[in-house]
């Protein structure tokens, strides 16, 4: 009997709690809305609006914070911002009054839930200069997050415009969020203030365009995704002139960007970048068919920033697919702020990428013409005065030498031909010494 009575005492609070839970996050919020309607919060500049431990607050409207730090919250508490259609007209933002500046004025939560059901915004990701929003939930003054984040329903916006001071902050390690998705995203700024690494769930109304910042140093890092060409030269994008991708802008073997997207990052110190690949949507990417690739492989796409130039970051990984849609990461750490303004994809020429192809400041020996044909690769060494002892070695991607040869003695044009029948599609090095181990050439070949 005593098993009995405890596992039903047990059975009571569970269902006592699942009540509770049930009457916080429906009914009680159904009551507000049907007995007050849409209803504002406002918060003076002298105010303060504090939530302790275990509180709960929903507002169906708009809070006008005029207040530095005017709502903050403890561990525990939880905010819920509504917009639902039978809370009459409006939107529900989080503003400052007219008559105090946003720079000051900022909000805290520790979880905060945004849920709204009146539709997904318009597209704000087309525009670069707009201040009035799309959105039903608008944050249009820092929101600082320490807990969660709940993405309940429906699109939370900011104006991209004010990117400085109006977007949604995850603050220190502590902070995250959950179920981020295509219809339930940040149109606009999110940032992270932390020293671990941190997705932000950013997009542009229509899709989830993730961007993220992966071994970071403890920093300040911020981010919007824009569908929009980073290279149209008609426009200056934060105060930057951002250049066309062709070869006088390129560095590092990049040969094409993309004229469809990119992201907006900012950071104090140094991190890599992870951007969100979408290619199987028609219209974000410049690499959904093998025509975009000038006979380039798919793993040739890398992550580029401009800086001046559109620099190659690489990638820790390749691209394999064609319609991958996944993470990617940069394989170069970089301080964002350090003069680079937008981040994209490009596509990189591995052949002439990173490799120095001649080293013709010491060497003797020049490596030129070289190609890949009918399952020989060919290519010339040419030397105006003679040589010794020159080595020529193929190695596969695991670093076993496939082929070696040496040539006693050269001078001249020397045609050189490296059978390579029966080998795997791949990548393979070519590697070229002359006398006391100079090397003269060490390439990167692609079989297909």
């Amino acid at each position: 009997m005593i098993l009995v009575s405890s596992y039903n005492s047990i059975i009571f609070v569970l269902l006592m709690k699942f009540i509770r839970l049930f009457i916080v996050l429906y009914v009680f919020p159904l009551f507000l809305s049907k007995c007050f309607g849409q209803q504002d919060l406002y918060i003076a500049e002298s105010a303060n609006f504090h939530l302790n431990n275990g509180a709960k607050v929903a507002v169906f409207g708009n809070i006008i914070n005029d207040a530095q730090g005017g709502l903050n919250a403890s561990f525990g508490s939880s905010f819920y911002l509504y917009r639902h259609p039978g809370n009459g007209l409006g939107r529900s933002r989080i503003y400052s009054s007219s008559t105090v500046s946003s720079l000051t004025a900022f909000v805290a939560f520790w979880d905060f839930y945004t849920d709204n059901t009146t539709g997904l915004s318009r597209s704000g990701a087309k525009y670069v200069g707009v201040d009035s929003g799309f959105g039903a939930i608008q944050i249009e003054q820092l929101v600082r997050i320490q807990g969660t984040h709940y993405f309940v329903n429906g699109i939370v916006w900011t104006p991209r415009s004010k990117f400085q001071d109006a977007y949604i902050q995850y603050y220190k390690d502590s902070a995250k969020y959950f179920n981020a998705r295509n219809n339930a995203h940040i149109d606009g700024y999110a940032s992270y203030s932390g020293c671990t690494n941190f997705i932000l769930p950013i997009g542009d109304g229509n899709y989830l365009r993730k961007a993220g910042f992966l071994n970071p140093v403890c920093g300040n890092y911020k981010a919007a995704y824009y569908h929009l060409n980073p290279q149209n030269e008609n426009y200056v994008i934060f105060g930057k002139q951002i250049k066309n991708d062709s070869a006088k802008y390129c560095k590092d073997g990049i040969i094409k960007v993309s004229s469809s997207e990119f992201w907006h990052m900012q950071g104090n110190a140094s991190t890599e970048i992870q951007l969100e690949s979408l290619n199987s949507i028609a219209g974000y990417s410049n690499f959904d068919s093998t025509n975009n690739f000038n006979s380039k492989l798919p793993s040739n796409i890398v992550i580029t920033g401009f800086d001046g130039h559109w620099e190659n970051l690489k990638l820790t990984s390749s691209l394999y697919s064609l319609i991958q849609d996944t993470l990617v990461q940069s394989k170069k750490s970089i301080i964002p702020d350090s003069g680079y303004n937008v981040f994209t994809f490009a596509l990189q020429d591995t052949l002439s990428t990173f490799i120095p192809q001649i080293n013709q400041l010491k060497a003797k020996t020049i490596v030129e013409k070289l190609h890949l044909s009918n399952d020989l690769l060919f290519f010339n060494l040419r030397s105006n005065e003679v040589v010794s002892n020159i080595v020529i070695l193929l190695y596969n991607v695991s670093g076993i030498c496939l082929f070696q040869k040496k040539i006693p003695q050269l001078s001249g044009l020397n045609e050189v031909s490296i059978p390579m029948f029966g080998y795997a599609q791949g990548i393979y090095f070519l590697k070229v010494y002359e006398d006391k181990n100079e090397i003269i050439s060490q390439q990167k070949i692609i079989k297909y």
